[in-house]
C-alpha cells in the first residue's frame, strides 16, 4: 500500500481526494478458507480511515479480480488501457471495520 495513487487512469478530481493505493495481493491457495486477501483489503480500508483517509485505491489486471474485490466492497471505476492490457481500477471509502481484530486472529 501507498500513499499516492499512481496518476494514469484517474481524473483530477479523483487524484486531488486524500486515497491510499493497494497494489495487487497474492495469497496461498491453501489458506483460501481463511480469506487471507479480504483481511489485508479490509485492513487497508481501516488504516485509511484511521489516517483520515477518504479512499482506498487499487487496481487490477483480470475480470475476476474485479469480481473478487467488489466481495470487499470495492467498486469499479474505471476501465484504462496500459501497455498490452486493460487495468481495471476500483475504489471503496474508507471506513473504520469493526471486526478487523477478530478477522486477523482467525488467520
Amino acid at each position: 500500500m501507498q500513499e499516492q495513487t499512481p496518476p494514469w487512469g484517474w481524473t483530477q478530481d479523483e487524484l486531488n481526494e486524500s486515497a491510499h493505493y493497494l497494489y495487487s495481493t497474492v495469497t496461498d491457495p491453501a489458506h483460501r478458507a481463511k480469506k487471507p486477501g479480504t483481511v489485508m483489503g479490509l485492513w487497508a480500508v481501516d488504516r485509511a480511515a484511521r489516517e483520515g483517509k477518504a479512499w482506498v485505491r487499487r487496481g487490477c489486471n483480470f475480470p475476476a479480480l474485479v469480481r473478487y474485490n467488489e466481495t470487499q466492497g470495492f467498486s469499479l471505476v474505471h476501465e484504462v488501457p496500459r501497455t498490452s492490457n486493460r487495468v481495471y481500477l476500483m475504489a471503496r471509502r474508507a471506513e473504520r471495520i469493526a471486526d478487523l481484530e477478530e478477522r486477523f486472529q482467525a488467520l
